[in-house]
């Protein structure tokens, strides 16, 4: 089966692609469809801690209604705790959101401006044409019949599986990254639970789980709590069962089986790389979890789509109007979400002093800076004089050391992407020289992306 030639056709109808949906239909006459393996009434269903944190309104985002939220988060401190030590920081204003109602929200609103959804479709792979991508092959998991979609611009934002990236053949598209190298493991649980916790957002950093991994728990108020985990698969270290050690930790540090009921339990896997720095090619683009668009520290990705799918929309919508959907036309997407590009490469170098320090360290860290801890790990903004401060009141000399280098690798990266070259036909040279400082940073590439 063969359907009419589109526009647009976005593969994953979750967050990041429903925001590229709505947004391009509210703002063009443009012809697009959505395309997702899971039923219609599902889309938007994540395994995630469901806090959105900024302004709505300021981003352009589309506010969620009262219906759709749990609860607000305002003037909040998120907990860390390391077996009999804890610390703090204040976090951002915002808002705990049913993800499910309100990307359903999103995707009636698109609908209502023209744009087509096709669930029940798992995409195989894309069509290729004199170098660019023009279709995707998916098989409807009704009839188990292929069909062809064909368009003008192709967008992959299928989360973590990322299906049209990684189909794409050996040799093509020479300056996009194929494949995600490594993903870490996202288990949670939505719990009806009695009492409610004493904190609104908790993290647990314990000696059960490897080191990067963290135990979250995010009180949705209306007697719900969002438990759950965010686990590395660390090299030489035994692999466990995700659902035994979220029992363990939930039943010794905060619940006993007879104060809650299980709503549901999900579980994914999550990016956690080097991102992408080119998310184009040839009449394609991709962003979200698909292009690597998540925090290496805590796998947040979740707002980052939003955001790309408003930011690019006008982007692609003037390549539209240009008549060039080439790698060269929607090269300007790259600098747009650049910002988010160096902020999660930089929580990257602060995840691998934290993997140094061990959780001993962490412990160290908690008891004599409580209050600054979250501010070196999470990208909360702390001045270097403020860092070099309390690494002085820690009397440590390799935590020391690691704010130092993280400081100055900051300042080279950012230096590195102030070079970015404007067109595509310098990136390779421009990406050899990201991957050489990558390289002197972490100490190997293996963390990065898989490039041909």
């Amino acid at each position: 089966m063969t359907n009419s030639e589109v526009d647009v056709i976005i593969v994953g109808g979750s967050m990041a692609g429903t925001s590229l949906a709505f947004n391009l239909s509210r703002k063009s006459q443009l012809k697009i469809i959505v395309i997702d393996r899971s039923k219609r009434e599902l889309l938007g269903k994540k395994c995630c801690g469901d806090i959105f944190f900024g302004d709505w309104e300021k981003d352009h985002l589309l506010t969620p209604q009262e219906d759709e939220i749990f609860d607000t988060w305002k003037d909040h401190d998120l907990v860390i705790h390391a077996e009999d030590t804890h610390g703090k920081t204040r976090f951002a204003n915002g808002l705990i959101v049913d993800r499910l109602k309100y990307t359903q929200r999103l995707l009636k609103e698109a609908e209502r401006n023209g744009v087509k959804i096709f669930a029940n479709r798992k995409v195989v792979k894309p069509i290729i044409e004199n170098d660019s991508i023009v279709g995707v092959v998916a098989i409807n998991q009704k009839t188990k019949e292929r069909e062809t979609y064909r368009a003008k611009l192709i967008a992959d934002t299928s989360g973590f599986a990322h299906v049209v990236r990684r189909n794409i053949p050996e040799g093509s598209f020479p300056l996009l990254e194929k494949k995600i190298s490594y993903m870490v493991d996202g288990y949670r649980e939505i719990l009806k639970v009695d009492p409610k916790i004493d904190q609104r957002l908790i993290m647990v950093v314990s000696d059960d789980l490897p080191v990067g991994s963290f135990f979250w728990v995010v009180d949705q108020a209306r007697g719900r709590v969002n438990a759950g985990m965010y686990i590395r698969n660390n090299e030489g270290e035994e692999k466990k069962k995700l659902p035994d050690v979220f029992k363990n930790i939930l039943h010794t540090q905060f619940y006993t089986e007879d104060q809650y009921e299980v709503e549901e339990a999900s579980g994914c896997p999550i990016p956690s790389v080097i991102p992408m720095t080119n998310i184009v090619g040839n009449g394609f683009v991709t962003f979200g979890e698909a292009g690597t668009q998540t925090s290496p520290i805590i796998g947040d990705g979740i707002r980052q789509g939003l955001l790309t799918g408003e930011s690019i929309s006008d982007i692609i919508i003037g390549a539209f109007d240009k008549g060039d959907l080439s790698e060269k036309g929607l090269w300007e997407v790259n600098k747009i979400v650049q910002p988010n590009t160096i902020k999660n490469i930089i929580a990257y170098f602060r995840l691998m002093a934290f993997k140094e320090f061990g959780n001993e360290g962490l412990k160290l860290l908690l008891k004599r800076i409580p209050d600054q801890i979250g501010a070196f790990f999470l990208t909360e903004n702390l001045s270097f004089f403020e860092q070099l401060t309390s690494a002085f009141k820690l009397r440590e000399k390799n935590i020391l050391k690691a704010l130092l280098k993280i400081q100055l690798n900051t300042r080279k990266l950012k230096k590195i992407f102030k070079k970015y070259p404007n067109t595509p036909e310098n990136y390779l040279k421009w990406r050899d020289k990201f991957l050489e400082f990558i390289d002197d940073c972490i100490g190997s590439k293996q963390s990065l992306l898989v490039t041909q």
